[in-house]
Order: structure tokens, then sequence, then C-alpha cells
């Protein structure tokens, strides 16, 4: 592969590496998707020049990369009108799996399948595996006379239900395929695509709007009360009364407080002693960890948790960026918006349970205010969709700091999934 001409003038290239958890068939996380936003991909697509699209290709190459010399797999996703033999950008593909894009809108149609066929062929001899979808309405771009390692399934405007069955009509060589699922748009979607055989998935975890609303759970009220205490300035004693009284979670506190997470302390005998040595915001974040165990038994909570540590980190290191007076409110702000599709529940009824600040309680309920910025940064990033030239990017220190931060957010998100 040829080298390539260094990052656009335009600014393009800034932020476009943004990860998304792609999960397996068994519910976790396996790895992450890197994807040039659509609305780059758009705006390029008007322009002829190859050198700067293999910039472009070359960002999720690389962090595709990075994450697959680790414990899990990069998913680059590059578009298939952008491929030029010629022009590909210089990277280690080696254990990267790599998806076709060849439903990326305006241009798509002019897709060089021989020019394709021979970048697969590189990618492949690279040590990389790579698929394609299985285009519905059998166009050009939807085969490159070379074999498949994976299949992807691209929901697209199309029902989930609709191009599952699909499926059932595919060649069996191609049934027998690892598939990938993704741009799916609801949780509901999420595990649908599960239930029905998918091997990995990836998309956005929103509730739908025809999504069943459930009570709380009798132990997700016994924490949240608790934490609105700790949020109230509660007196200590009332706290450690309430813990006392929660045999489980007075085992589980104390056991906590003996790991190698916090051998560097005294040691903590008695639930008194416990929340002394670790104050209200440490008792609090890990309250909130606690949260996260009663999402129910269902084939994406393990994902869920570790999505949902991600964006309460994430949100909190934006606040710490920016100064906030008290950057704990926004970790709370992710758990709460998140909890919504762990536990199947409103967001009101949620801030009933959950004591709340009110430009969280305005962020949650109407995406406005002061706070819901910090939100649509977040859903941004999740959807893949934030535009690097944006007014709101830069309000948050620019595209490469909110990824730069993001990044150090999955890390720990990552590193508290293994711990509990």
């Amino acid at each position: 592969m040829r080298p390539t001409a260094g990052p656009s003038p335009t600014g393009l290239l800034a932020g476009i590496g943004s990860r998304r958890p792609v999960i397996s068939d068994i519910g976790d996380v396996i790895g992450y998707e890197f994807a040039i936003p659509q609305l780059v991909i758009d705006r390029l697509n008007q322009s002829n020049d190859a050198r700067v699209k293999a910039a472009h290709i070359a960002v999720p190459l690389t962090s595709a990369g990075l994450v697959s010399r680790s414990a899990r797999i990069g998913f680059a996703r590059l578009p298939a009108q952008w491929l030029d033999p010629a022009a590909l950008p210089v990277t280690d593909s080696k254990g990267v799996w790599i998806c076709i894009d060849t439903l990326t809108g305006h241009g798509a149609a002019s897709v060089d399948r021989g020019q394709v066929a021979q970048c697969i062929a590189q990618f492949q001899a690279a040590g990389a595996k790579v698929g394609w979808s299985v285009d519905p309405d059998s166009s050009p771009a939807s085969d490159f006379a070379v074999p498949r390692d994976f299949v992807v399934l691209q929901q697209g405007n199309l029902p989930l239900a609709a191009l599952l069955t699909a499926r059932e009509a595919w060649p069996a060589p191609l049934q027998a395929l690892p598939i990938l699922a993704t741009d799916l748009r609801s949780e509901e979607d999420l595990e649908l695509a599960l239930q029905r055989g998918m091997t990995y998935v990836c998309g956005t975890f929103q509730k739908s709007d025809a999504a069943p609303v459930q009570r709380v759970p009798p132990d997700v009220f016994r924490l949240t009360t608790l934490m609105n205490r700790l949020m109230s300035d509660a007196d200590l004693q009332v706290i450690v009364n309430d813990i006392k009284g929660d045999v489980g979670l007075s085992y589980r506190l104390l056991t906590l407080m003996k790991s190698a997470r916090f051998s560097g302390r005294h040691a903590a005998l008695n639930v008194e002693q416990a929340v002394l040595t670790l104050g209200r915001d440490e008792l609090h974040r890990i309250l909130s960890v606690m949260l996260l165990r009663h999402v129910g038994a269902r084939k994406v909570s393990g994902a869920l948790e570790e999505i949902a540590l991600w964006r309460s980190r994430f949100l909190e290191l934006l606040a710490i960026e920016r100064r906030e007076p008290v950057p704990g409110h926004f970790f709370a702000l992710g758990l709460v918006s998140m909890l919504g599709p762990l536990l199947k529940q409103d967001p009101a009824a949620l801030i009933e349970n959950i004591a709340m600040a009110d430009p969280a309680k305005q962020a949650l309920l109407t995406g406005d205010g002061p706070w819901g910025t910090y939100l649509r940064i977040a859903t941004d990033l999740e959807a893949q969709r934030l535009d690097p030239d944006s007014i709101l990017a830069h309000e948050f220190g620019g595209a490469d700091r909110i990824h730069a931060l993001s990044d150090g957010a999955w890390v720990w998100a990552q590193e508290q999934s293994k711990r509990n």
C-alpha cells in the first residue's frame, strides 16, 4: 500500500475515529466499530481527490488496528466508492475486521468493483478479515467476485424483521459465515438481532417509543434512595443505618473494601469505617456501579452496563474539562440517561426516584438546557455523527479532545466491568 498525503486542509479529518461498541452473540462488548461520519462522506463524495479520501480511510483503519492489538476486535467501516488500490493508506491491518460499506449515500452506485476487489485482496493478504452486505436490491456494489470473511447486515431505513427474514434466502455458504448487523436503530432491534442468530450487533441504544415501561425493581429503589440521601447531604449515620439494613449491600461494600482497588487505604472492618474511608463522592460512584448489577437477565445486559459506565464517566470528564463546579452531577446525569434502556423505564419515572439537579432533569426530559449539550455530544458520538466543524464540538474543545476524553472513558468503563 502506498503512503498518502497528510490531513485534509478542510479539517474534516479531526475526530472521525469515533468508536461504537460491537456486541457478541453472548451479549458482551467484543470490540468497537470505527466509521467515517456520513456527513463527511457526503462532503468528500463531491471531491475527486483520491489522496484526501485515502487519508480519511486511514483513521478508522488505524483506530481499529490499535484495538485489535488489545483483547478486543477493531471493526473499520470503509466506503466502497473511495477504495482505490493505488492510494490505499499504509496501516497495519493484521487482525482488523474491515466492513466495505456499499450503502453510503450519493456516489454508492459509482463503485468500481474491480478496484474494490483488488483492495479486498490487499487487505486480506495483510491479515485483515473483510466483509460486506448482501444488497437487497442486488445492485452491482453487492458483490466483488472475491470471497467474504463475514457478512454485513446494514439496517438502513428498512425494518429489521424484513432484513432478518430476507437472510433465509441467502445461499448456504453466506448463511454459514459470521454476520455483523450494524446501524441498528434501538435496543429492541439489537436484542432481536441477537435472538435471531446474528454473530455481532452494533447500533444505537435508545428505547423505542413502543417499548413497554416496567416498574422499578425493589433493589433498584433501595439503591436510588440511598444515592438520594448522599446527594442531599443527609447525615452519614443515617446513610450507615440504611446500608446496615441491607445485608447484601453491606456484604458487597465490605468485600469491595478488601479488594486490590482499595489496598492502599486503611482496612475497613465495618460499614461505619467503610463509609468514612470512602466519603460521599466515592460511595455515590460505587453505588452507581452497583445499580447497574440490577438490569436483569437480558441478552445485552453486560454490554448495556459497560456503555452506561462509559457515558457516565465521559460526561464527568467533559464536566471536568469545562470546570463545572460539581462534575459528579454529570456522572449521575450519564447514568440516569442510560437507566431508561437498562430498566425499560420512562425518564420521568426515573427522575421521581432519583434526586437530580434541575438542569439534569431538563436535559433528560427535553434534551434542552445547559446540560442538554453534554447528552447531545454523547449521543452524537454513539451514532457516529459528530460534526468536527460544528459549534457544539468547538464548545467542548474540538473533536480531537472530545475523542480523547471518550477513549479514556471507554478504558475506565472496561476496567470497571472487569472488576465487577
